[in-house]
């Protein structure tokens, strides 16, 4: 099974460098659709719901201080957390040949606020 980092750098490495905010939401939509599509979760991980939506707490602890982060700045930070690195398992349904979409992932932060609403 993934966990929330390997989903994190998945989206990070298909889209870019990103706001905090929209990868913790990216995450979140990512596991609620795993929920619906294929009835287990993506990862273990839980969102806890803080002021400006969902967000994970170990996801947190990577970026806390930043706003947008690059994949290479997100794996510096998992490595500065003593965690190991983050690489996708083949038997993963995000690794590189995946046909994953998210619906959301093309979305600017105010499209998603909006969604939410």
């Amino acid at each position: 099974m993934a966990t929330i980092f390997h989903v994190a750098k998945y989206f990070l490495d298909k889209l870019g460098p990103m706001s905090v905010w929209k990868l913790q939401k990216l995450c979140y939509y990512a596991q609620a659709w795993s929920l619906v599509w294929d009835e287990k979760p993506l990862f273990q991980e839980d969102f806890q719901a803080w002021s400006n939506g969902p967000v994970c707490p170990e996801l947190y602890q990577i970026h806390k201080g930043i706003h947008i982060i690059s994949s290479e700045q997100f794996m510096e930070r998992l490595k500065e957390a003593a965690r190991k690195e983050c690489r996708l398992d083949p038997q993963c349904p995000l690794n590189e040949d995946s046909n994953f979409e998210c619906p959301y992932d093309s979305l600017c932060e105010q499209e998603m606020i909006a969604k939410n609403e």
